[in-house]
C-alpha cells in the first residue's frame, strides 16, 4: 500500500471534489430521487475525476523542476522522487486512454472532451497569461455544471452558469493571492502569470468579486421566476450562509494569513463547512421537503 499511495497522491483525489459541480443541474432541477438520472451523473462525474487527474499528473511532469524550489509543491510524488518521471509518463499514458474511452461512452462525452482541451491549453501556454489563467480556471467549473445539465438533460439556467463562473473566478483570485503571498515570502516568482497580479490587486479583485458575487445571487433569488421555480418566498435567507461564508474566505486571506485553497478550506475550516452544509440543507427543504 505504501508503494502505491505516492501513485495516488499523483492524481489528487483530493482535488476531485470540484467536480461535484456536475450535480449542480440534477439538483437544482429537482430530479435527485430519479436514479437513472442519478447515474448518468455519477459517470458523468466519475469521467471528469479522471480526466483531471489527467492534467494534474501531466502538469506535475512539466513542472517538477520549478516546483521543487516550492515549499508545499515540492512534497509532490515527482518534485520529492518518490514517483520517476518514466514512471509518471507511463501512468499518462493509461490514464489518457482510459479516460478517451470512457468520454466516447459517455452522453456529456464531448463537454469532457472539451474541459480536456482548455486544461491541456492551460497546462502549456494558458496559464502563464495574467487573467486568463484565472478565466480558464473558472470556464473548467461551467464546464462541469454544463455537463450535468446534458448528461440529465436538464436545461441549465443562465443563472446558475452566471454564478458558478463568478464562485469559480473568486475562487480562482484567491489561489493566486496565495502565490503572491508566498512570492512576496520567498522573493522568487512561483508562476509566469504572477508578474500580472500583486498582493493590492489581488486583495481589491477579491473584495470586488464578493460583492458582485453577492449582488448577482440576490437577484437571482428575489427573482419572481426563481420563486415560482421553488415555490418559497423565503430563499432570501439563504443570502446569510453565502455572505458568511465569503466573508470567512476573505477573513482567512486577509486576516489569519491563512492558505485560501479552496480544497484546503473545505476540509479543515468548520464554520466554512457550517456554511455550506446550511445552504445545501435549505436548497434540500426548499426543493425537495417544501
Amino acid at each position: 500500500m505504501n508503494t502505491l499511495k505516492p501513485y495516488i497522491s499523483l492524481l489528487r483525489p483530493s482535488q476531485w471534489i470540484k467536480n461535484l459541480f456536475v450535480f449542480a443541474a440534477i439538483f437544482f432541477g429537482g430530479k435527485g430521487s430519479d436514479m437513472t438520472l442519478m447515474w448518468n451523473v455519477i459517470y458523468t462525474f466519475l469521467g471528469f475525476c479522471l480526466f483531471s487527474s489527467v492534467i494534474y499528473v501531466l502538469n506535475d511532469i512539466l513542472d517538477h523542476h520549478e516546483d521543487r524550489q516550492h515549499p508545499q509543491k515540492s512534497k509532490r510524488p515527482i518534485a520529492s522522487g518518490k514517483v520517476s518521471v518514466k514512471a509518471a509518463y507511463t501512468l499518462l499514458t493509461l490514464l489518457s486512454l482510459l479516460a478517451i474511452a470512457i468520454g466516447l461512452f459517455l452522453k456529456a462525452g464531448s463537454i469532457l472532451f472539451i474541459y480536456g482541451v482548455l486544461q491541456l491549453g492551460y497546462v502549456f501556454f494558458l496559464k502563464k497569461i495574467a487573467l486568463v489563467d484565472i478565466t480558464c480556471i473558472a470556464s473548467g467549473f461551467v464546464l462541469r455544471v454544463v455537463s450535468g445539465g446534458i448528461c440529465t438533460d436538464i436545461v441549465v439556467s443562465e443563472w446558475l452558469l452566471l454564478l458558478t463562473f463568478l464562485l469559480a473566478l473568486f475562487i480562482a483570485l484567491g489561489k493566486r493571492y496565495d502565490d503572491a503571498k508566498l512570492a512576496e515570502k520567498t522573493g522568487e516568482q512561483i508562476r509566469s502569470s504572477m508578474s500580472g497580479y500583486n498582493i493590492a490587486f489581488l486583495q481589491n479583485a477579491m473584495v470586488l468579486m464578493s460583492g458582485i458575487i453577492v449582488a448577482a445571487y440576490l437577484m437571482y433569488i428575489t427573482s419572481a421566476e426563481i420563486k415560482k421555480q421553488f415555490n418559497n418566498q423565503y430563499l432570501v435567507i439563504s443570502v446569510l450562509f453565502v455572505v458568511l461564508g465569503i466573508l470567512r474566505y476573505l477573513q482567512s486571506a486577509m486576516v489569519f494569513n491563512q492558505t485560501v485553497s479552496p480544497t484546503n478550506l473545505v476540509y479543515k475550516d468548520r464554520l466554512l463547512q457550517a456554511c455550506i452544509f446550511l445552504w445545501i440543507l435549505f436548497f434540500v427543504w426548499s426543493i425537495y421537503l417544501n
